[in-house]
């Protein structure tokens, strides 16, 4: 009976001590939890305070939180299947922060221009790397980042020099190594150097070759030449050919590459215009000359004394013969012009102005002019002889193949 009476009074105590604990719950403001009795700071609604424990929130699996009905906005839960503390929000669960057991993965293949030019603007980027909240990009030296550091693409300005773009990805717990990519860098090129060739030229001359040495870098080379001159091949190499006109000037040219072109290398030319050329085309069988005759005669009384070389040349040999003695070539002249006879021996070959009675033009053979000889192959100008046996040009010299047949004093 006694029991029974204390086992009352004892719940009795409990339940008062509830309705007073209770009871201060709901009149009150804010609750604070310590072990100090410290009142609880006036801004929360709740103030827990302690130097040696912490809040444990709910933990749960994600198939646990999908069960969760209605959740509340900003309630919050721990994730144990994805490590991560997480608040819904918005309709949806959003992770506010997750755990980390050590680096992220190396980032993946860094793509971007691999061949650019110094000074050139160029992005590069990967894939996001799982884990990783933020990148570190390294460029060569004297490149500029000038965007996207921390992030998964970069704006890069280049600086003359090659190397290594390269990433890692980074996290709470470490940074993965590095992925690269290796980036050349090119730049104009130099200016060409010396340019070798002919300072004094003759109008008219042909094959004329300027050449340079290779430039570093350089995949084009651009050449320019004296107006009313022609390159005649190599443009874009590093040697030409040039066929001259009657204008001194320079021949000049540059390197180029994808990247720019250079400045110019130039080499002064005087063309000497102490020139004159005499062309004209032959029909195999026809013996009406008149046009080529007229011509001759008009081509020989332009001639003046100022002439060092004579050149043949023709359909059957571009190259032709020369005399360059300047004093035969001169007596050449007079002969032609005062209609002479004059011989001279150069280079094995017997040269002969007006021989046979004049009809033999110019004689260019070991044999002796005669009016019966037709050396073949040989160089034989008769442009005015009136029937099929006009000479030729390194073929026969009578009834000759149909050809064109060049003098060239010069």
């Amino acid at each position: 009976m006694k029991t029974t009476l204390l086992t009352k009074t004892i719940l009795i105590a409990i339940l008062c001590q509830l309705s007073l604990l209770f009871s201060t719950s709901i009149k009150s403001q804010n609750v604070g939890i310590n072990s100090t009795g410290a009142l609880p700071n006036s801004s929360s609604m709740l103030d827990v305070d302690a130097t040696d424990k912490g809040i444990l929130i709910p933990r749960m699996t994600t198939i646990q939180r999908n069960a969760i009905v209605s959740p509340a906005v900003s309630l919050m839960i721990f994730n144990t299947t994805t490590n991560c503390l997480e608040i819904y929000v918005n309709s949806t669960w959003q992770s506010i922060y997750c755990g980390c057991s050590g680096p992220p993965a190396v980032p993946g293949t860094v793509s971007g221009n691999i061949t650019i030019c110094s000074g050139s603007s160029n992005t590069y980027f990967i894939a996001p790397v799982v884990g990783a909240t933020s990148y570190t990009w390294t460029a060569p030296v004297g490149w500029t980042i000038n965007s996207g550091q921390g992030t998964i693409s970069i704006g890069t300005t280049s600086s003359a020099i090659s190397g290594d773009v390269c990433v890692s990805s980074v996290n709470a717990c470490g940074t993965s190594s590095q992925s690269c990519l290796t980036v050349t860098v090119n730049t104009i090129p130099a200016t060409p150097g010396v340019i070798t060739g002919l300072t004094s030229v003759t109008n008219g001359q042909v094959g004329v070759v300027y050449s340079i040495a290779a430039v570093p870098g350089a995949t084009t080379y651009t050449w320019s030449v004296p107006a009313g001159s022609t390159i005649t091949s190599g443009q874009g190499t590093t040697s030409i050919t040039v066929t001259f006109g009657a204008t001194s000037g320079d021949v000049c040219v540059t390197a180029g590459n994808t990247c720019g072109t250079s400045a110019s290398s130039c080499l002064a030319v005087t063309v000497n215009n102490c020139s004159n050329i005499w062309t004209q085309s032959f029909t195999n069988g026809d013996g009406n000359t008149t046009t080529q005759c007229n011509s001759w005669n008009a081509f020989v009384s332009s001639l003046t004394n100022c002439y060092t070389q004579l050149t043949i040349t023709g359909t059957f040999d571009g190259v032709g013969i020369s005399c360059t003695d300047p004093t035969i070539v001169g007596n050449i002249v007079n002969a032609l012009q005062t209609n002479t006879y004059y011989e001279a021996n150069w280079a094995g070959r017997l040269w002969k102005i007006n021989c046979n009675g004049g009809l033999e033009k110019i004689w260019a053979d070991p044999a002796i002019c005669s009016g019966s000889d037709c050396p073949s192959p040989s160089y034989i100008i008769r442009p005015c002889i009136m029937n099929p046996n006009w000479g030729g040009v390194n073929t026969a010299t009578c009834g000759g193949p149909t050809q064109t047949m060049t003098v060239w004093f010069h």
